[in-house]
């Protein structure tokens, strides 16, 4: 059972909304608690033992630690064994995947990193300890977020444990943030897949100026809605249920540079790294060095999230590369250059980088760049507009859903109140309108996702 199987929207999401709706609150967080075992079991029946007993490890780590408060090595070798065991398993099933072509466990870096970045908080004193188990293991496998983040701090949840509201209105913006995700990978990821698989077959003999370049945008885009849309539901969920989750996906490809769409895309992600690894590593005062080599190493393991192979690492490294050229060469000139302008450069980055993360080998990189730049390549060919002519609908709507023309939308809907106040003062006209243009517009892409599921 997924987010996009028929049995989660009309089976499981409704009783576990209802189910949830009707507990006191003292129980809603065991109810959650096990309403996420429950579907990650559909999800992983193995795998859901090995995930309490990843997370009952940390949990009593955790509680040594505290034990321990008083002795610092003590409280560190606790925190050394919680690295070794989450970054390892981490490592293992990453590079057990790539050679044995099988497949990490659902939801594994989200709870191993997770408990990670909790210890990692109680050790350094930026987190209070928590006692009590059912909201720890809650935090690591709640399942709006289990199958692809957002990852957070467990501060961020903690705080919302106490003041989080379940109404009508939280779920109505909730149902429409998930299937605004749940359309996106129903109605358009399968038909740019079809598409991006058509055209890259056309490589190496039939490949053409126009279908290279078109083939890798749509590359690019693939990424972009396989992960932006899973973030989208969690958050949708997560609301549905009374939390509010970080937006994971803040329309990278409108990013203005390298460093932007880093942030941007899975920003979650990046936050956490940057947080862990880069926040430690420019502690180190050995200057421009320290500088770039704490840039290199942090895009190298955001790049790892997506892919542990050697294509993954290039794929960092390269990106690496380019954020250190931009904030440590071209900064001030980067300034000067009218947004439109550094969106077009940085889109043209950013296809040159997928070639490394999707590269073959057998001087695939090399051969691609030379059929879009037409060296000894056709710029027309029949098959190629048949395909690109028959698809593009979908190219295009691809394209323009990766820009910010719903930020609107999104805005009203996953926007927090201000204060308490406002969450029960009258919304201004504007916010009710777009609320009501998007509940219709759910409306209608939820019927026609369940058609094409049907």
């Amino acid at each position: 059972m997924e987010f996009t199987s028929l049995w989660f929207v009309t089976l499981f999401l409704p009783c576990s909304l209802l189910i949830y709706a009707v507990t006191p609150q003292k129980g809603k967080n065991l109810v959650l608690l096990l309403l996420s075992l429950l579907f990650y079991s559909q999800l992983e029946v193995f795998y859901l033992f090995f995930m309490l007993a990843s997370v009952t490890i940390d949990y009593l780590l955790s509680r040594l630690m505290q034990h321990y408060d008083n002795d610092n090595n003590r409280r560190r070798m606790m925190l050394i064994l919680s690295m070794v065991k989450n970054i390892g398993i981490a490592l293992v099933a990453g590079t057990g995947y790539e050679l044995n072509a099988n497949y990490v466990p659902v939801g594994m870096y989200v709870y191993l990193f997770s408990a990670l970045g909790y210890l990692i908080d109680v050790y350094k004193g930026d987190e209070v300890y928590e006692k009590n188990y059912i909201r720890f293991a809650l935090y690591c496998t709640m399942f709006p977020r289990i199958v692809a983040g957002p990852l957070f701090s467990y501060n961020h949840f903690r705080m919302q444990l106490s003041n989080r509201k379940f109404n009508l209105d939280r779920v109505s913006r909730g149902f429409c943030l998930f299937v605004f995700g749940f359309a996106k990978q129903v109605l358009l990821l399968p038909e740019l897949k079809s598409l991006t698989h058509q055209l890259m077959a056309l490589y190496p003999e039939n490949i053409t100026v126009l279908s290279a370049w078109v083939g890798l945008v749509c590359v690019v885009l693939c990424y972009y809605y396989a992960f932006s849309s899973w973030c989208e539901m969690a958050q949708g969920l997560g609301m549905m249920f009374g939390f509010q989750y970080p937006s994971g996906f803040d329309y990278p490809l409108a990013a203005g540079s390298v460093y932007d769409f880093q942030t941007r895309f899975h920003g979650s992600v990046t936050a956490f790294v940057r947080k862990y690894v880069s926040v430690q590593l420019s502690a180190d005062p050995n200057g421009m060095a320290s500088a770039v080599f704490n840039l290199l190493i942090s895009s190298v393991l955001i790049a790892m999230w997506y892919s542990t192979d050697l294509n993954g690492i290039g794929w960092g490294l390269f990106l690496g590369i380019l954020v250190v050229l931009e904030q440590c060469a071209l900064a001030k000139y980067l300034k000067v250059i009218p947004i439109f302008f550094r969106r077009i450069f940085t889109w043209l980055l950013l296809l040159y980088s997928f070639l490394l993360l999707i590269n073959p080998g057998n001087g695939f990189v090399f051969s691609y760049l030379r059929s879009m730049a037409g060296i000894a390549t056709p710029f027309k060919e029949t098959k190629e507009l048949y395909l690109i002519g028959t698809n593009w609908l979908v190219f295009v709507a691809s394209m323009v859903f990766s820009m910010p023309v719903l930020r609107p939308l999104h805005r009203v809907l996953s926007l927090p109140p201000i204060n308490r106040r406002q969450e029960g003062a009258q919304l201004a006209a504007s916010t009710l309108l777009l609320r009501g243009i998007s509940l219709v517009l759910a409306m209608a892409l939820l019927g026609l996702s369940v058609l094409v599921l049907l």
